[in-house]
């Protein structure tokens, strides 16, 4: 990617998503050759982006996944591909896969199939809401007619699952004449990235979301406040701002007394960095780890909520047997194990290492919640299975 002003441009993560042989890692490997014309990507091939490194997360968890870059007139993309429903199972629970947008990719001659609305529900799940749509193989069909005719009947389709069509362009044409270097269909990705411009929702820096900061380490100096330790999640923290003590126990309110960062007092700290905050009026009995500091309503705590859950496999240093519904096991949540139980609707009777499930969970404590948070489940200190918080209930 060649571009001496990116640095002026928002970053939007992008994913290309679709059933099997619809075309998804063809379209990646097009974009790049199409907008490498224009020196806005280096070109990837095919086989490179679909022989993708396999990554390991901290809990054990593998997937694979090949990454490319472009740039359009606003943006720079970072763009993924995976070669299955499960890598983007487990790199989106795991929080290791960033996406915001999702390029849908359908197969004019298949259409929407049980794949593809696998895909529409892990997106849903994963609170991903901005969806393009790609229907891809259109050199096949040289009925206008019929192709106008799916491209409403997909539209109606991603209606049903939840998507705003006003919102959700989409785009015909073929990923492999134009990977080719046909210009017919090279207009397809060129219209494909407008559409991208166009549509896609930038994210909320992390500094500028609401204030979150687990708990993870106490300290008492003789001289000042109670200090809690950790990274902040997101959000920026100023001095003297006021805070809630979140979890475990009745929300407790404080104010912001001082910030240390690197054995620096300042004035104030903001997403990703480590940081010792002060609380004004809290002693040490009144504060646990686990418990999470936020601006006033920014998180709250419950002891149920849904979750996406997947099962760790024996390769991953997982189970070799099933969980069953209503399993017990201690729920890591803001460096705190939390005993709990997880169960799911009765038609299913257990979870086998390797499948990925919608649950409902009960913890034994309260705990600071709300939609994206990721955990562990462990069994005798063992990662079984982890998980990301879709919809907390009470």
């Amino acid at each position: 990617m060649t571009d001496n002003h990116e640095n002026d441009r928002t970053y939007i993560y992008v994913g290309t998503i679709g059933a099997k042989g619809h075309g998804k890692t063809t379209l990646t490997a097009a974009i790049t050759h199409v907008l490498a014309k224009e020196h806005l990507s280096a070109p990837q091939s095919f086989a490179s982006i679909d022989d993708a490194p396999e990554y390991t997360t901290n809990a054990g968890v593998t997937y694979r996944s090949s990454m490319v870059d472009y740039v359009s007139k606003s943006y720079v993309y970072f763009h993924s591909d995976c070669p299955d429903y499960m890598d983007y199972v487990k790199g989106l629970i795991t929080g290791h896969l960033r996406m915001g947008t999702a390029i849908l990719v359908v197969s004019i001659d298949v259409g929407f199939n049980r794949e593809t609305d696998e895909y529409l529900r892990l997106l849903r799940s994963m609170g991903i809401g901005n969806v393009i749509v790609y229907i891809n193989k259109a050199d096949k069909i040289h009925d206008e007619a019929f192709i106008s005719e799916m491209a409403s009947l997909i539209t109606e389709q991603l209606e049903e699952a939840g998507y705003d069509r006003a919102l959700s362009p989409v785009i015909v044409g073929s990923a492999k004449k134009a990977l080719e270097g046909d210009p017919k269909w090279e207009k397809s990705i060129k219209a494909l990235v407008q559409a991208m411009e166009d549509y896609v929702v930038p994210p909320v820096p992390l500094k500028d979301q609401p204030f979150v900061m687990p708990v993870e380490d106490i300290f008492m100096v003789s001289w000042r406040d109670t200090l809690a330790r950790s990274r902040i999640t997101s959000g920026t923290l100023y001095k003297n701002d006021e805070l809630e003590l979140v979890g475990i126990r009745d929300t407790q309110h404080t104010r912001c007394s001082s910030i240390e960062v690197e054995r620096r007092l300042k004035d104030s700290a903001q997403a990703t960095e480590l940081a010792a905050v002060g609380l004004k009026g809290i002693d040490r009995e009144d504060i646990e780890e686990g418990m999470v500091l936020g601006k006033n309503g920014s998180i709250k705590p419950y002891t149920r909520f849904e979750a996406l859950l997947y099962c760790l496999t024996g390769d991953e240093g997982g189970r070799k047997t099933p969980l069953h519904n209503g399993f017990e096991g201690d729920f890591r949540l803001h460096y705190l194990d939390v005993a709990g139980t997880a169960s799911w609707p009765r038609d299913i009777e257990m979870m086998v290492p390797g499948d990925e499930l919608n649950v409902t969970v009960r913890l034994s404590k309260s705990m600071a919640m709300k939609a994206g948070v990721k955990f562990e489940v462990r069994q005798h200190d063992q990662v079984v299975a982890v998980g990301r918080v879709t919809c907390p209930i009470d």
